[in-house]
């Protein structure tokens, strides 16, 4: 049984204020940062970079997946006919599969590249 004025049998009451203290910390300090995009100040700005990478990922994010599906065979081809030398291969798969598939505002406006062949 539970005796109620030392809180023994149960949860600590202890680690409870700090739990919540730490939760409101981390809640006031994640609603206080924004993407540097978005410290313009012009929500209709804002608003419309939103709308205009989320229309210009659809066509690109496409090519983007339709280009590294065809890399990732070539780069199998390029695996089997090389003998198994799978460092040839990992050239091809990298440049086919990595790189940016999603279009934010920053890439938009110019602060992030746009790397539709990986490194």
């Amino acid at each position: 049984m539970k005796n109620s004025t030392t809180g023994t049998g149960g949860s600590s009451m202890v680690g409870q204020p700090i739990l919540v203290i730490l939760l409101c910390f981390l809640l006031v300090a994640g609603g206080l940062s924004q993407p540097a995009w978005a410290q313009t100040g012009n929500a209709v700005a804002d608003a419309g970079l939103g709308v205009a990478s989320f229309l210009a990922t659809i066509p690109y994010g496409a090519l983007k997946l339709a280009y590294a599906g065809l890399g990732a065979v070539v780069g199998g081809l390029t695996y089997v006919l090389a003998g198994g030398d799978l460092n040839a291969a990992e050239v091809v798969w990298s440049r086919a599969v990595l790189g940016t598939y999603v279009l934010t505002p920053n890439h938009l406006v110019g602060n992030e590249p746009i790397r539709f062949i990986g490194p």
